[in-house]
């Protein structure tokens, strides 16, 4: 994941560097769809290792 945050890092750069606002919007919409991906993958984590645990027991 700390690919990610420089991915994301360099993308913000190049929008400040940029004023075109559909390039803004993209931007915004990609981190978006990003953080989406990233909370539905925690949450399949959690919910993985409950059931794992419950299993255990």
């Amino acid at each position: 994941m700390e690919g990610l945050g420089i991915v994301i890092a360099a993308m913000t750069m190049e929008a400040i560097g940029h004023p075109n606002l559909s390039f803004l919007l993209n931007l915004a919409m990609a981190l978006g769809v990003a953080l989406i991906g990233y909370t539905s993958w925690l949450t399949y984590r959690l919910f993985r290792k409950r059931e794992s645990g419950i299993r255990a027991l």
